[in-house]
């Protein structure tokens, strides 16, 4: 999957998918599935965080 092939996704901008997608190549790691974590964790940290408040 190219990684600017999905510009619509708010938690990554086209940089930082391109230096990820590279991260991933490298160490032989599935760019969707790591994307797809790194937002499952983002939206847990936002719930924590709404939830102090």
């Amino acid at each position: 999957m190219d990684p600017r092939s999905c510009d619509d996704d708010p938690v990554f901008d086209a940089t930082q998918k391109e230096l990820l997608a590279g991260i991933c190549k490298e160490h032989d790691l599935p760019f969707e599935m790591v994307t797809k974590l790194l937002e499952a964790e983002k939206q847990s940290i936002d719930i924590t965080k709404r939830a102090a408040s």
